[in-house]
């Protein structure tokens, strides 16, 4: 039934989306090469009017106006995302817009909300308030703290105005560990201020307007310490994706994050794998379990027609008869940046029900349906994740069948090398200041990933 339905839809929209325009933000690190060379060949937007908005520069009050004139002069175009800086001032700017009294109707405001985005990226807020994310024990940090708080166990401390892995570190349980931001002076700094739990007096005043943040907008409040999550108790950590169409969750697919332990290194990142090649049908089942919680807390807030990312643990079962836990690491109110250009290509093109997850992201920015949500709703509720997500072991899969398999390998730069570099089936990705990224396709994790390190040996 499923290609029935994928010929009725390329029929019905075959030029639909080239006549769509689409205004991407491109970042310090995500450059318009990587859009143009790695997303978008095998998306549905390869052919429409896009333009860019670069914000590697300049304040967030003026990447604000640039994307506000952006929407004001295309009215017909929307706003593409993808990682923690570019989603900041966008949701921002719609948060901006919405509460302007402006002469002119916006249409083209879909896809963010700021009251989401900030409980998703500020580390407190979200284990405090977004359902799903307490599973771990953790402490607000004072800049009056001169140590960091005692959890009881090893604690791993998140700055709260950092992104990613920046400012992270782990802790022992015995004995005391200084606050890296201790505020020795005394002295309570201003909402807004560097220390803030937010960084700029815009973000500041637009979170205040939301009741239930209160008390996490003390500005003395600096970061948080977490229950640290040891490689001896964690089974596999996953990255699980899904978006909101028109207010229902739909699942999309889950990734692995590999971590270097065969090396000893069970702290250094190694790379990640689409989909997963690690999880049993029971795993998965409570990996969407614990995503529709959270994501289903967000959409009674507001989010919807996006992505939302969760990443989580799953711990190792002392038996058999053991229910899978399942613990929430961190939410993304966006697409999953890091492995667009696998989704791109493993799930875009040619590859059967197109599923390219940029493709979808600008769908729903236009009030399209994606196919995979139509796909889902003809033939069963997940059929699309279901169908490029097998379980370990290959249950309930055709004899022989094999689906292809994405790799982001994290590497060192190679000096000189250019910032972007595409072979067969594998791409060099680096920019200055940055890990290089190898991107590889492969019929299992293990072909992909060699395919990827040969390739980056050649770049040096």
């Amino acid at each position: 039934m499923s290609s029935i339905i994928a010929e009725n839809i390329k029929a019905e929209q075959s030029d639909c989306w080239e006549e769509q325009q689409l205004t991407i933000i491109s970042t310090d690190h995500w450059l318009l090469c990587w859009f143009e060379e790695l997303i978008l060949p095998t998306s549905r937007y390869l052919h429409s009017d896009v333009k860019y908005i670069d914000i590697a520069t300049g304040s967030l009050a003026e990447h604000i106006e640039l994307v506000k004139c952006a929407l004001h002069e295309r009215p017909n175009a929307v706003c593409f995302a993808c990682t923690d800086c570019a989603m900041q001032v966008y949701s921002a700017t719609v948060a901006v817009i919405n509460q302007e009294v402006l002469d002119k109707e916006w249409t083209n405001l879909a896809g963010a909300n700021f009251h989401c985005f900030f409980l998703a990226t500020n580390k407190l807020a979200c284990r405090t308030l977004v359902a799903g994310c307490n599973d771990l024990t953790f402490a607000a940090v004072r800049d009056s703290d001169q140590n960091l708080p005692k959890l009881g166990v090893d604690g791993f401390f998140k700055p709260l105005d950092e992104c990613g892995s920046k400012g992270v570190f782990k802790y022992s349980s015995s004995g005391e560990t200084p606050n890296p931001q201790y505020n020795s002076s005394g002295s309570r700094m201003a909402m807004g201020s560097k220390k803030s739990i937010v960084s700029d007096p815009i973000l500041a005043k637009l979170a205040s307007r939301h009741a239930e943040l209160g008390d996490l907008l003390d500005p003395e409040i600096v970061g948080l310490v977490e229950e640290y999550v040891s490689p001896e108790s964690r089974r596999v950590v996953i990255s699980i994706d899904g978006y909101v169409w028109n207010g229902k969750i739909y699942h999309y697919c889950i990734s692995d994050n590999v971590y270097k332990e065969k090396e000893g290194k069970p702290e250094e990142f190694s790379h990640l794998v689409t989909p997963s090649q690690r999880l049993t049908a029971q795993e998965i089942e409570a990996c969407w379990k614990k995503y529709d919680i959270v994501c289903s807390d967000l959409v009674r807030r507001g989010l919807n027609n996006q992505f939302l990312d969760v990443e989580a643990f799953i711990l190792k079962q002392r038996s058999s008869e053991d229910s899978i836990v399942v613990k929430t690491m961190e939410v993304n109110a966006r697409t999953f940046c890091n492995q667009l250009p696998m989704f791109s290509q493993l799930f875009g093109g040619e590859t059967g029900f197109e599923g390219c997850m940029l493709s979808a992201a600008a769908d729903m920015l236009h009030g399209i349906a994606p196919p995979m949500s139509i796909l889902d709703d003809a033939e069963g509720t997940n059929t699309f994740s279901s169908r490029i997500l097998l379980p370990m072991g290959g249950e309930g899969t055709e004899a022989g069948k094999q689906a292809k398999v994405g790799i982001c390998a994290y590497l060192p730069a190679v000096p000189g090398c250019p910032v972007l570099v595409r072979g067969f089936q594998v791409s060099y990705y680096c920019v200055e200041g940055f890990e290089a990224q190898v991107y590889g396709i492969g019929m299992s994790e293990e072909m992909a990933l060699k395919r990827c390190k040969e390739f980056y040996n050649l770049m040096k």
